[in-house]
């Protein structure tokens, strides 16, 4: 940025005069230190005394180093590590964050296990004044017990998902199915990792439902029809996978859930 024409120094310091219409330059400004230093005994005297280490050298390029990393770079990791309170993960870490996580499935069901999500339940012990019907069944208080998956809606859509899923979770209490989860499907393995994906879909399109049927005054979707978008969604998320083993069980899956075929070629 240009500085303003003959700018002044204190006469203390014996630097000269920054030069008219042109950008400040650090390494101008450190020469112009050392070239001025005899101007004031005290400038002369300071420079004198100062150990070599801790002298410019107006010879390189002035750099920036990241004290937080070994090898002086940047990076968020060592940032955010410098910031956040280190604790040990959770059991179900696994549950929700992976390699194929959809991202806002994964945000959703985090707070849903959490219990984090604004349900009716927690509206009213916050003080505010709101009907606490379960908007999806009309029956009961609206929590976080009750849409997944106590509610009749929430259970009649997740006992849909489990009969095209082999092997899967029969439990209809979130925290349960957890636990389920936890012990089951931590792996890799693709049977595994498509339960996780179906588990985050139904949570996220429950909430979902839930905020249309709230906030947009909105009918809602059937059951059967929440369950083809669920479907749909988990079908075209999986089938951009590659390099899934052609194995009896993931060939199985793939035709019972009607994934593409292209996901048990090479990898890209």
């Amino acid at each position: 940025m240009p500085l303003s024409a003959s700018p002044l120094r204190p006469p203390a310091l014996g630097l000269p005069p920054l030069p008219t219409r042109k950008i400040f330059n650090l390494r101008y400004f450190v020469q112009s230190w050392i070239t001025y230093q005899g101007r004031n005994t005290i400038t002369r005297k300071i420079i004198e005394h100062t150990p070599v280490s801790l002298l410019s050298n107006t010879t390189r390029e002035d750099s920036i180093i990241w004290n937080l990393n070994a090898n002086g770079r940047f990076s968020v990791q060592s940032a955010w590590n410098a910031f956040r309170r280190p604790k040990p993960p959770v059991p179900w870490a696994k549950v929700v964050w992976y390699k194929h996580a959809v991202p806002r499935w994964a945000i959703v069901q985090w707070l849903a296990i959490l219990c984090r999500l604004s349900t009716k339940d927690k509206l009213q012990q916050w003080g505010v004044l709101v009907e606490n019907q379960c908007v999806l069944c009309s029956t009961t208080m609206e929590s976080h017990e009750r849409l997944f998956f106590q509610c009749p809606f929430s259970s009649q859509l997740w006992s849909l998902l489990q009969m095209k899923f082999s092997s899967f979770c029969s439990l209809s209490i979130l925290s349960q199915v957890v636990d389920w989860m936890v012990q089951h499907h931590t792996d890799t393995l693709f049977l595994n990792l498509v339960a996780k994906v179906i588990f985050a879909a139904t949570i996220y399109h429950v909430w979902g439902e839930r905020n249309r049927r709230i906030f947009q005054q909105h009918r809602g979707l059937d059951v059967r029809n929440l369950e083809a978008q669920i479907c749909t969604e988990v079908r075209a998320c999986i089938s951009s996978w590659r390099g899934v083993k052609r194995i009896g069980v993931n060939l199985a899956l793939c035709s019972r859930w009607r994934f593409s075929t292209c996901i048990f070629d090479s990898r890209y």
